[in-house]
């Protein structure tokens, strides 16, 4: 009888292992951009003012804390350095939210950027971005699908690109 309480103490430890733990916060964001930078800025803790309508139910928590981390990934990715003493990149998330409707459903990001050089804002732009799924899809999946496009056309911004080059990378 000893030998059998090992062998049972061991199955239930790996079905134990095998379940799925509670879900948490998400941190894993995987940055998508092509876009390819040259320059350095520092990027702030976006702030958080909704205009209308109420955050996705999914992983995302900190909504503010998540795309601020999502917009240094695509940064990086696109290969912008983050140190900056000269260029600060700010934003505001004014909208983020989702509508169902039928079979479908509707999200919306809408997120102020400024680039701050030196005391100058040459760069103040609000973009905002919607997008229809198919209810049932993941909704961290959708989430980070919007966003990825939001910061996209950010970083893809031709007089974007030009200000990191021209004012935040060093070279006059």
């Amino acid at each position: 009888m000893p030998r059998r309480l090992p062998l049972a103490l061991a199955l239930l430890v790996a079905a134990c292992a095998a379940q799925p733990g509670p879900q948490g916060p998400r941190t894993g964001y995987q940055p998508q951009t092509t876009a390819h930078l040259t320059g350095s800025v520092a990027v702030n803790p976006m702030g958080y003012r909704p205009r209308t309508g109420a955050a996705p139910q999914g992983s995302v928590q900190d909504v503010p804390g998540y795309i601020t981390g999502a917009l240094k990934a695509e940064l990086r990715r696109a290969g912008a350095r983050l140190d900056s003493t000269r260029c600060t990149l700010d934003g505001t998330i004014r909208d983020f939210n989702v509508e169902r409707a039928g079979a479908e459903e509707h999200y919306g990001i809408d997120i102020r950027y400024v680039l701050t050089v030196g005391n100058d804002v040459p760069f103040d732009q609000a973009i905002g971005t919607t997008f229809t799924v198919p209810r049932g899809q993941s909704v961290d999946r959708a989430v980070d699908a919007g966003i990825a496009k939001n910061l996209n056309i950010l970083l893809k911004d031709d007089w974007f690109q030009t200000l990191l080059v021209r004012e935040c990378s060093g070279r006059s």
